[in-house]
């Protein structure tokens, strides 16, 4: 006896004979591509981030300098930076204003 095996799933589903290769091949070509490109933007965004940090330390180096070893680079000019860091650290250390 001939046995007939149905599979639900498939039924009313028409696939092709031979499946279409290049359309695969462009397929994952084009997700290479995505990929590649949005690994490079990551890597630039980093970068940015990476500067942005690099500037910011040597802006508190700087400022502590300025502030604990009376060391200017720029003598007489008082920026709001300036300011703004030593509040900050007065309220970060509890200390009171220093001498003037």
């Amino acid at each position: 006896m001939f046995y007939i095996r149905f599979n639900l799933k498939t039924i009313g589903k028409s696939e092709p004979l031979f499946k279409n290769t290049q359309n695969s091949r462009q397929k994952n070509a084009l997700d290479e591509l995505v990929e590649h490109e949005r690994s490079k933007l990551i890597e630039q965004v980093f970068g940015i981030i990476y500067v942005i940090f690099i500037i910011g330390i040597t802006l508190a180096v700087l400022l502590e300098l300025k502030t604990e070893y009376q060391i200017d680079l720029f003598p007489g000019i008082n920026t709001p930076f300036d300011d703004v860091y030593r509040e900050a650290k007065n309220a970060v250390t509890g200390e009171g204003p220093p001498p003037q």
